[in-house]
């Protein structure tokens, strides 16, 4: 597949987009999504985006949202669904047609974002549930965590569930590993190869210029309805590191490393599969918005 022009690969994600009733950004936690989804709040409102992470607080669980009447009719009043817990979305929309779009981080950083994240929550609030305590090192934090997708292959569990939701068992705010993980990966790479936008978070500005192209009519619509000048820019997000995995600029230890591949053996390749496919479908926008900017 060779790389696409700016219009063909809108064309082509819009052809995707044929029948589609429901937009859903599923949204890995720790991949630098919050900023997109703040785009997308801010740009298109928020009778056009539900984030169901804020309605499953609002109805005590996530299991309890699910599992009623409310989820599919808040579902129902929205375009733009936003997800940020592994749940088998098209059987709370049935008969409707979701398309689906992400923002992924690579797996190494992802997991050292998350345990300095668990450490952040332990500091403020000293809660030993959610957070990390300071004396925990990195490889323990991830040697307590392999039977738990917030660390074990957390791309294939999560993608997985927009399929199967059988492959984890949700226990409240935690997703327990049911199905082996190669049986998970398949299903992942089934889910993944529907979506229309893949993109890396280091091209997350860039992401949001793509949905803002494809969904051209929903930002106009707004942006007339508000009196707004143009897009609200997508603030900046801070993280560990891009392509080399570091903490506090130091490397990891080899120990760390060797944990981290065994935690990413699958994610590994579905981040490349998906890294691949945004350079191959969007390089010839991402020249196009190069040679604007300058």
């Amino acid at each position: 597949m060779s790389l696409t022009s700016r219009d063909e690969a809108l064309a082509l994600a819009r052809g995707q987009l044929e029948g589609v009733n429901r937009y859903c950004f599923a949204h890995v936690p720790r991949t630098g999504g919050s900023a997109l989804l703040d785009f997308l709040f801010t740009n298109l409102g928020n009778d056009f985006v539900l984030d169901t992470f804020v309605e499953s607080k609002r109805f005590s669980i996530f299991a309890e949202l699910r599992d009623s009447g409310s989820f599919q009719r808040e579902f129902a009043s929205h375009r733009f669904l936003h997800i940020h817990v592994p749940v088998q979305i098209q059987r709370y929309l049935e008969p409707e047609k979701v398309a689906c779009f992400t923002v992924l981080r690579h797996p190494f950083d992802r997991i050292v974002s998350y345990y300095e994240w668990s450490r952040k929550i332990y500091r403020d609030t000293q809660n030993e549930q959610f957070g990390c305590r300071p004396e925990v090192s990195l490889e323990s934090f991830i040697e307590s965590k392999m039977d738990d997708i917030s660390v074990f292959n957390i791309y294939t569990y999560f993608f997985a569930c927009l399929v199967d939701e059988g492959v984890v068992r949700h226990d409240v705010w935690r997703s327990i590993i049911v199905a082996p993980p190669k049986d998970a990966y398949a299903l992942a790479l089934e889910a993944l190869r529907s979506f229309y936008l893949t993109a890396p978070l280091e091209e997350l500005a860039n992401a949001a210029a793509i949905l803002a192209a494809i969904h051209e009519p929903e930002f106009l619509a707004r942006q007339q309805a508000t009196g707004a000048g143009g897009l609200a820019p997508l603030r900046q997000v801070s993280r560990s590191s891009s392509r080399t995995v570091t903490r506090h600029g130091q490397p990891l230890s080899l120990r760390a490393i060797e944990l981290l591949m065994e935690a990413c053996r699958y994610d590994l390749p579905l981040y490349e599969y998906c890294m691949n496919r945004f350079y191959r479908q969007w390089g010839g926008f991402l020249y196009m918005n190069t040679v604007q900017a300058e």
